[in-house]
């Protein structure tokens, strides 16, 4: 008799199978969703303000064609695992803790019919393989599916593991199309490949079942070169390729879960990263956050002043005391206050910190934008100045 959770994973064949002709529709969606990915990989929006336009402009067309794919494909995956019970949506660990334990049973106790059955669904599943080509979208789950059915189809069907590897040969993982091969596991390509599986995986299907510090364990535990070198390679892909202003909640909380695994790993640094790393990791975390929340001022300032600005926080960050300036940051134009206090105080998040009394005194004596807030350090929490720097303003 079939288990039940091998009959689920039969079922979730079936429909996986049922729907061959559904997921090739959207194929051109896939294929043009591919091509802006890799455009916006090109450009570097902290550097240059068109690139900055160009990229915004990109994401509006990313983000309507992520729709479509999420509704169309993503979410009746994520609905049918869920309404099945086989795996947690979102932590890839449960697709074989889950499922093990059932599959060993059938293997060691099996009838004549449960082969029928068996050999069925492995032809389903491979034909799913062979016709369809979204492997890529979800390539850590589907990834993980494919090793217990190895084992379930691999005992049971003549040939099937290495129809199996033949299949794999035969599609291209969607990450791959835009990110390049992933064969060299400490290239550039592969930790932004990492960035890119983390930023789709938190959209709004994924924002509550997603786990993303499970999912980079579980990458770390197969990549090749663990420890620091992985958390800093991947510090260094995620801003040009993430960015910090497109979800900064995650964005930031990957960066300190990175920089605190560096910080808590006692191991020597491996000698060939395989990526320049011409900075510490941890001012190359710091002056990565403190560009990103500042890239959308950077035209109001001049670049004197906006480069004081960069080093002083850095010093802050680096000793916890900020430096005397000779004259102060002149902010140009009329930027929003909300927004520019905001923006300083998630770069403090990023660093752990909150909006500290440092702060606010450096804003209100050197930066021209704050000069004439209403400021006492008596009561700071009722203050004007307090108030534009923790009003969320994104």
């Amino acid at each position: 008799m079939i288990p039940d959770k091998v009959n689920n994973l039969f079922q979730f064949i079936e429909f996986l199978h049922s729907n061959i002709e559904n997921f090739n529709n959207l194929e051109g969606v896939l294929n043009e969703l591919n091509f802006l990915e890799k455009e916006k990989s090109k450009l570097k929006p902290q550097d240059n303000y068109k690139d900055k336009i160009k990229c915004d402009e990109l994401n509006i067309q990313i983000k309507d064609k992520g729709k479509v794919v999420d509704e169309r494909i993503i979410e009746p995956i994520m609905n049918k695992v869920n309404e099945l019970s086989i795996w947690k949506w979102g932590d890839i660990l449960t697709v074989r803790s889950w499922n093990i334990a059932d599959i060993k049973r059938l293997i060691s106790n099996f009838s004549h019919d449960d082969k029928e059955e068996i050999d069925l669904y492995a032809s389903k599943y491979s034909e799913f393989k062979n016709q369809v080509n979204i492997q890529g979208l979800l390539s850590s789950t589907l990834g993980e599916l494919d090793k217990i059915l190895k084992e379930l189809f691999g005992y049971f069907v003549d040939k099937f593991e290495s129809e199996f590897e033949e299949d794999e040969t035969n599609v291209m993982p969607i990450e791959s199309q835009y990110a390049g091969s992933s064969e060299n596991q400490n290239d550039l390509n592969y930790y932004s490949n990492i960035a890119h599986r983390l930023y789709i995986g938190n959209t709004k299907i994924g924002a509550t079942k997603f786990e993303p510090f499970d999912f980079i364990e579980a990458i770390h535990s197969e990549a090749p070169f663990k420890g620091k070198v992985f958390y800093q390679n991947l510090i260094q892909a995620m801003p040009n390729h993430f960015g910090a202003q497109m979800k900064e909640d995650l964005y930031i909380q990957v960066l300190q879960y990175c920089k605190q695994k560096i910080d808590s790993t006692d191991e020597p640094e491996q000698a060939d990263t395989g990526i320049e790393q011409d900075q510490q990791p941890d001012n190359n975390f710091t002056l990565s956050t403190i560009e990103d929340w500042l890239f959308e001022f950077k035209e109001n300032m001049s670049e004197v002043d906006y480069k004081t600005l960069v080093s002083a926080l850095m010093q802050y960050f680096d000793t916890g005391t900020f430096p005397t300036l000779t004259k102060p940051i002149l902010i140009n134009g009329r930027p929003n206050k909300k927004l520019f206090g905001w923006a300083l105080n998630r770069i403090f998040f990023a660093k752990s910190k909150g909006v500290e009394l440092q702060l606010l005194q450096f804003a209100k004596q050197n930066i021209s934008l704050f000069a004439n807030v209403k400021f006492d350090e008596s009561d700071i929490s009722r203050s004007n100045l307090y108030k534009y720097f923790t009003t969320k303003t994104k």
